[in-house]
C-alpha cells in the first residue's frame, strides 16, 4: 500500500468516535449479585433479543457489564446520544462497535456514507451488514444502550425494526432504554424469542438492600430495613445513595437520615452525598463534566492537573462509590463516564459556575479534541458554548480534509448549526456549503450559497472567486452540463494559485472529464496532466478518482496496457480489506473488464464483473453501469448466449442509453435491438449527430437497415485517429462490412487488413472479432488473397496475417461450446418432452421411466445448465437451436 497520509491530505476525521461511546462498561467490582435479573440474562445468549427498561438508576449498565464480563464471545457495545437520531450518525455508530468488537463483524461499506432516508440504500446497506454478521462463525452480542433517545426518528426507528426482523441467529441484540420500546416486538414476544427485563426485575429485594450496606459494615434494625423499603422502593440508585449517605454514621443517625430520604429521595440524596465530597474531588468532578466522557489526557487539558493526578481522583470516585464508570483498557487508553443522575447534577452546578470559567473550561476540552481528531465531538462542544465562531473556524480549518474523504455530509451537518445570517456574513462558508448542499441532493440550495458568496466578494479576492467557479464547475458537471463546467473549470484554473493542487487537480479532472464526448485522446491527456497534481497532494481518495477514472478513458479507446496499470496503481493505494468502503474503485473494475473482454480472458472478466457488482451496491454512475452491461452483452453474444446478449443490452440502454451507445455495441446487438422494436429506428430518438462512436453507431444501424453506407462508413473510418484504437478498428470492420455487402471488395480486404493490423497492435482481439458472424464472407475473401499470395510468390507475409484475420474470424464464429453439449441424449429427450408441453407424469409415461427418474433428469439438467426451471432450460436450448 502506498504511503498518501500526509498533512497536506488532511485528516478526515469527523466520524471519529470517542472510544467511551463504543466501549463496553467494566464490571463494578462491589456491585450487588441480583439473583433475578442473572438468570434472566443467562437466557439471552439463548434468545435473538433482550431487552432492558427502567428509569435512571435502575443497574442497567452495570448488571449487562457484569453479564457481558463472563461471556466468551465478542461483546459490541454502543452508547447512544440524542445526536445519534440522524441515521448516519446511529448506523455508522453501530458498525464502529461492532467492528471494535471483532473486526469480521464490521460493516461492508462505510455506513455514514449510506442515503438512509433512500428506502432501496438504506435496505440494501442493512442486507450487506446482516450477511456479513450471518457469515459470523461464532456467537455475537449487540448492546445498545439507551434507545429511548433516538427511537423517535422515524428513520432510525424503520431501519432498526429491518434490522432486528433479519437478525441471524448467532448475533443477539440486547436493548436498553428507560422508557417503553417502540420497536415491534410482539411476534418475539409471541414466539418466546424474547427476554423482558423490568424495574420489578431490577429492584433490590430487602434482603439484596441488606446486603448492600452489610458490605459497607452498616447494620440495619428492621426499623431501617422498613424505611429504606419505604423510601427507595427498591431503587438501586437510591440504596447506594442511602449507604453512602449513612456510612460512618450512628444508629440513630442512620434510622433519622432513613426518614428524611422518603421526602425525594434522588435530589435529597445525591446533593447530600455530594455534600461530603472533598472540595478538590468535587470541583474534578464539576471540570470534567463538561464533556460526555473523558480520558486521562483529556481530564487533565480541562482540569490543569497531570495525568496521574487525574487517575489518582477518579480512583478516589470510584473507591467512593460515586458512579462512575470505567470504560476500555487500562491506563492511557482508558476513558471515564458519569452516570446520568450524577452527569445532570453536575450539570447544574456547571450551569452556576461564572459563565467565564465554564467557556474556558470548554475551550480547553475543545482543543485537545481537535488536537486527537475528534472533530465531530469538538463542533458539538462549540455548539453548546453557542460558539459560532469557533464551528466557523473548524469548517474553515478542516473542509478540506472533509473534501478529499468524501466526508461532504459531516460537512454539511456543521453547516447547519450556524445562524443563517451569520453563515450569510461569511461569503467562503457559504461558498465550501454549496457542494455539501448539492451532493445531498439539493442544488437550488447549492447555486443560492454560491450567489451569496458572489455577491459579497471585495477586489483583490482573486481565491474566492475562484473556489467559486470550482463550485459551479462541480454543480454543472452533476447537472449534466458538460460546456459549463468545462468554462467554470477554465476559469477557476485561472485564477486558483499554483500552490492550491488539491482544487486544481480537481478541476484539471473535471476539465479533461468534459472532453470525453468529443475529444477522448484529448480527455487522456487531460488527466495525465492531473495525476502529477494529484500525486504532489498525497491524498490517495484523490488520487484513486483520477487513476480510475483515466483508466476507464484508456480501455475505452483501447489503450489496454495503460489502462491495467491505472486500474491497477488505482486499487494497490488500499489494502484489500478496505477497498469494498472505496466505491471510486469500482470504475477501476470496470475499466479491468474491459481489458479482460479485449483480451478474451473469461476469468477475469468474470472477476471484474462481480468486483463491480459488489462496489455499486455503494451507488455507482449510471454510465459506468451502462457501460459494463454492454460489455456483458457482447461477451453472452461471442458465447452464442443471444437471450442473455439480448438483455444486458437493453437494461444498458436502459439506464444511461449514450454510455451504452458509445461502447460501440455490436451488428446483432443492433439488429436484435431493432427487431424487438419492429425495425424503429434509433436516430428517430436521439436526435442528430455524427461523430465518433454515436457517428459509427449511426452508421451500422444503417447498415443493418439495409442501406448502402460503403462510402460513408470508408471515410469515416479514414478520419479516426489510430491512436482511438477502440474505434479505429470497430469503424474499420464496419466499413469493410459495407464495401463487401456493396461488391467492392478490393476496399474490404484493405479495411478488414487495417483494423486487424491495429487490433494486433494494441492487443484488442475482442475488438476485431466481435462482428464475426457478419464477417464471413470478409474471412473467405482473406482466405483467397492469401491462397493469390502464395501462389504469386509475392508478400508471404501479408498472406500469414490474412490467414491469421481469418483464423481469428471462424474462431470467433465456433464460440464457446453449446450448453446443450454438456447433457446427454437421455437428458435430451426428457427436454424435448417436456419443451411439448408434457408433465412430468406424462413425460415418464412417454419416455416408459419412474417420474423419479424424469425428476432427477431435470435436476442434473438444471445444474448443467445453471438454470432453475424447465422454462428456463427449453428457452435456452431454443436459442441454440437444438429444439
Amino acid at each position: 500500500m502506498r504511503e498518501l497520509d500526509s498533512e497536506a491530505a488532511g485528516r478526515g476525521r469527523s466520524f471519529l468516535l470517542l472510544p467511551s461511546k463504543i466501549t463496553c462498561p467494566a464490571p463494578e467490582p462491589d456491585a450487588i449479585e441480583r439473583p433475578r435479573v442473572r438468570e434472566k440474562l443467562a437466557q439471552a445468549i439463548a434468545r435473538p433479543v433482550t431487552t432492558l427498561v427502567a428509569p435512571a438508576g435502575f443497574g442497567k449498565t452495570t448488571a449487562l457489564a457484569a453479564w457481558a464480563d463472563r461471556l466468551d464471545g465478542p461483546v459490541a457495545w454502543c452508547a447512544l446520544e440524542e445526536d445519534d437520531s440522524d441515521p448516519s450518525r446511529f448506523w455508522h455508530a453501530l458498525a464502529c462497535a461492532l467492528a471494535r468488537a471483532d473486526e469480521r463483524l464490521g460493516a461492508p461499506r462505510n455506513m455514514a456514507e449510506v442515503a438512509w432516508t433512500e428506502a432501496v440504500e438504506a435496505r440494501e446497506a442493512l442486507t450487506e451488514l446482516l450477511a456479513q454478521l450471518g457469515a459470523f462463525p461464532d456467537t455475537a452480542v449487540l448492546v445498545v444502550e439507551d434507545l429511548h433517545v433516538v427511537q423517535d426518528a422515524p428513520v432510525v426507528g424503520d431501519t432498526l425494526a429491518y434490522f432486528l426482523r433479519n437478525l441471524p441467529p448467532q448475533v443477539h441484540l440486547v436493548l436498553t432504554s428507560r422508557t417503553p420500546l417502540k420497536v415491534p416486538l410482539a411476534k418475539l414476544r409471541v414466539r418466546g424469542a424474547l427476554v423482558e427485563i423490568g424495574q420489578d426485575d431490577l429492584r433490590l429485594s430487602p434482603e439484596e438492600q441488606a446486603a448492600l450496606f452489610r458490605g459497607a459494615a452498616l447494620a440495619l434494625t428492621s426499623e431501617d430495613e422498613a424505611l429504606l423499603e419505604e423510601a427507595t422502593q427498591g431503587w438501586p440508585a437510591g440504596c447506594r445513595l442511602l449507604e453512602m449517605r449513612c456510612r460512618n454514621a450512628g444508629a440513630v443517625e442512620v434510622t433519622a437520615i432513613m426518614r428524611q430520604a422518603r421526602a425525594s429521595v434522588s435530589d435529597y440524596l445525591l446533593e447530600e452525598v455530594l455534600e461530603g465530597v472533598p472540595a478538590d474531588l468535587m470541583r474534578f468532578m464539576t471540570e470534567t463534566a463538561i464533556v460526555e466522557s473523558f480520558s486521562a489526557p483529556l481530564g487533565a487539558r480541562i482540569t490543569g492537573l497531570t495525568e496521574a493526578e487525574v487517575r489518582s481522583r477518579v480512583d478516589r470516585l470510584a473507591d467512593a462509590g460515586l458512579f462512575v464508570q470505567r470504560l476500555e483498557g487500562e491506563g492511557r487508553a482508558t476513558w471515564y463516564r458519569y452516570h446520568a443522575m450524577l452527569q445532570d447534577l453536575l450539570h447544574t452546578r456547571l450551569r452556576r459556575m461564572p459563565e467565564q470559567e465554564s467557556l474556558a473550561l470548554a475551550g480547553r476540552a475543545r482543543g485537545w479534541l481537535l488536537d486527537e481528531g475528534f472533530d465531530d465531538a469538538a463542533v458539538g462542544l462549540s455548539f453548546w458554548m453557542r460558539d459560532y465562531g469557533a464551528i466557523c473556524d473548524i469548517i474553515e480549518q478542516r473542509w478540506k480534509s472533509l473534501w478529499m474523504n468524501d466526508e461532504l455530509e459531516a460537512l454539511l451537518r456543521w453547516i447547519d448549526l450556524l445562524p443563517a445570517p451569520l453563515l450569510n456574513e461569511r461569503p467562503f462558508l457559504c461558498a465550501v456549503a454549496a457542494l455539501p448542499a448539492a451532493y445531498a441532493g439539493d442544488g437550488l440550495r447549492g447555486h443560492a450559497l454560491i450567489q451569496k458568496a458572489l455577491l459579497r466578494l471585495d477586489d483583490g479576492e482573486d481565491f474566492l472567486f475562484s473556489f467559486c467557479m470550482v463550485q459551479k464547475a462541480f454543480l454543472a458537471s452533476f447537472e449534466g452540463k458538460q460546456a459549463e463546467s468545462a468554462q467554470f473549470a477554465e476559469k477557476a484554473l485561472r485564477f486558483l494559485p499554483e500552490e492550491e493542487g488539491f482544487l486544481r487537480g480537481m478541476m484539471m479532472q473535471v476539465r479533461a472529464s468534459t472532453l470525453w464526448a468529443s475529444d477522448p485522446l484529448g480527455a487522456i491527456a487531460g488527466y495525465g496532466e492531473a495525476l502529477p497534481v494529484q500525486r504532489a497532494v498525497g491524498n490517495a481518495n484523490l488520487l484513486a478518482s483520477a487513476l480510475c477514472n483515466l483508466a476507464v478513458f484508456q480501455a475505452a479507446v483501447g489503450q489496454v496496457a495503460d489502462a491495467e496499470r491505472a486500474a491497477r496503481e488505482a486499487l494497490d493505494l488500499y489494502e484489500p480489506g478496505q477497498r469494498a468502503a472505496k466505491p471510486m474503485l469500482g470504475f477501476a473494475w470496470r475499466a479491468l473488464a474491459e481489458v479482460a473482454y479485449e483480451r478474451g480472458d473469461e476469468v477475469s472478466f468474470a472477476e471484474s464483473c462481480g468486483w463491480f457488482e459488489e462496489l455499486s451496491v455503494h451507488g455507482v454512475v449510471a454510465a459506468r453501469r451502462a457501460e459494463l452491461l454492454v460489455l456483458q452483452a457482447k461477451d453472452a453474444y461471442g458465447r452464442g448466449n443471444g437471450a442473455s446478449g439480448r438483455t444486458a443490452f437493453t437494461g444498458a440502454l436502459a439506464v444511461e442509453e449514450a454510455a451504452a451507445l458509445s461502447m460501440m455495441p455490436t451488428l446483432a446487438m443492433i439488429r436484435d435491438w431493432r427487431g424487438s422494436r419492429n425495425g424503429e429506428s434509433a436516430g428517430e430518438m436521439r436526435g442528430t449527430g455524427s461523430a465518433g462512436r454515436l457517428g459509427l453507431f449511426r452508421l451500422m444501424e444503417r447498415l443493418v437497415h439495409g442501406e448502402d453506407v460503403a462510402a460513408e462508413s470508408a471515410a469515416f473510418a479514414d478520419g479516426v485517429n489510430s491512436e482511438d484504437a477502440a474505434l479505429k478498428v470497430r469503424a474499420c470492420v464496419t466499413a469493410a462490412v459495407a464495401a463487401e455487402r456493396a461488391g467492392r471488395f478490393q476496399g474490404a480486404v484493405a479495411l478488414v487488413r487495417q483494423a486487424f493490423a491495429v487490433s494486433r497492435s494494441w492487443g484488442l482481439a475482442a475488438a476485431f472479432a466481435e462482428n464475426a458472424p457478419d464477417m464471413q464472407p470478409l474471412a473467405a475473401l482473406l482466405r483467397v488473397e492469401a491462397a493469390k499470395g502464395e501462389r504469386d510468390g509475392a508478400g508471404s507475409g501479408q498472406a500469414a496475417d490474412d490467414r491469421e484475420a481469418a483464423r481469428m474470424i471462424e474462431e470467433a464464429l465456433k464460440g464457446a461450446p453449446r450448453a446443450s453439449d454438456a447433457l446427454t441424449e437421455r437428458e435430451l429427450d426428457v427436454l424435448r418432452v417436456v419443451a411439448d408441453g408434457a408433465s412430468v407424469a406424462e413425460a415418464a409415461e412417454m419416455l416408459v421411466v419412474s417420474r423419479e427418474t424424469v425428476k432427477k433428469h431435470l435436476g442434473n439438467i438444471y445444474a448443467k445448465l445453471g438454470v432453475h426451471s424447465k422454462m428456463q432450460a427449453v428457452a435456452l436450448l431454443r436459442e441454440e437451436g437444438v429444439l
